[in-house]
């Protein structure tokens, strides 16, 4: 973050503070009103401004306790009584009083600022006709179909940690409805001691897939547990192995197959 963005932070975040202040003395006066609708209209601008300018930012690093606190309260707190009236204000007013939400046209700036300048709609089909997906000759659970769809999104949206990360709940869901088909479990997910998971998983592979999916379970356990990172090579390979595995889980075992539905 430049030290121009940081300042326009604070100076945003003090201008919320204020005019949160105006509405509140105007409210606890209650004599002339137009210092509260220029007041509320002056906190909704400035908490508009701080947050296009600050909602791309992963960490922001502020020396001003002021504007942390502003923003603290902004994302996670409770809200301010201008934010409040601008809220009602909006309600009645609809989408022109243009208060409380961002309009189309300033959704509309924003999103090719922050989305189209590094990244496009060539690159995401590019990447998405680049990823594997989970081929099986039995239906499979809604929630495993979404973990697998979820890694593909997200390696087509260049989340690589996201995707090696979704591979471990990918190998776990898929070991859980293979215990489930085999009469091993029950459809309720339960808790499971430390360690169990991975045995699950490794249970589930056929005995000859069982080195590697105990690698790809280790791989993904060390970024799960912050001591490693992906690079997009690297969460291709990962991703493929997993559904290439996940996909033999549901294969004939000891002579049967499972049960289809």
């Amino acid at each position: 973050m430049t030290r121009r963005k940081q300042e326009e932070i604070v100076r945003e975040a003090r201008r919320i503070l204020s005019a949160e202040r105006r509405v509140v003395e105007t409210v606890a006066a209650s004599t002339d009103w137009e210092p509260l609708v220029e007041g509320v209209i002056e906190f909704s601008d400035a908490r508009k401004k701080l947050l296009a300018l600050s909602a791309d930012l992963d960490v922001i690093q502020l020396h001003d306790d002021v504007a942390r606190q502003v923003l603290e309260r902004l994302r996670h707190g409770k809200p301010y009584v201008a934010g409040n009236i601008a809220q009602s204000l909006q309600q009645g007013l609809g989408e022109d009083a243009n208060l409380a939400q961002f309009n189309q046209d300033e959704l509309d700036e924003l999103g090719t600022d922050w989305l189209l300048t590094w990244f496009s709609h060539y690159e995401y089909a590019e990447d998405l006709l680049d990823t594997a997906s989970l081929l099986v000759d039995v239906h499979v659970p809604q929630d495993l179909a979404r973990y697998v769809g979820e890694a593909r999104s997200c390696f087509a949206f260049q989340q690589y940690n996201a995707v090696v990360s979704l591979c471990r709940t990918i190998m776990e869901s898929a070991a859980r409805d293979a215990e489930r088909r085999r009469g091993r479990t029950s459809e309720t997910v339960t808790p499971i001691a430390r360690g169990e998971a991975r045995r699950r998983v490794l249970e589930a592979a056929p005995r000859h897939l069982s080195q590697e999916v105990g690698d790809l379970y280790n791989y993904t356990s060390e970024l799960i547990h912050a001591r490693k990172t992906a690079s997009r090579s690297e969460a291709r390979d990962v991703l493929s192995r997993t559904l290439r595995a996940v996909s033999k889980f549901y294969g004939p075992r000891r002579g049967s197959r499972p049960t289809r539905r």
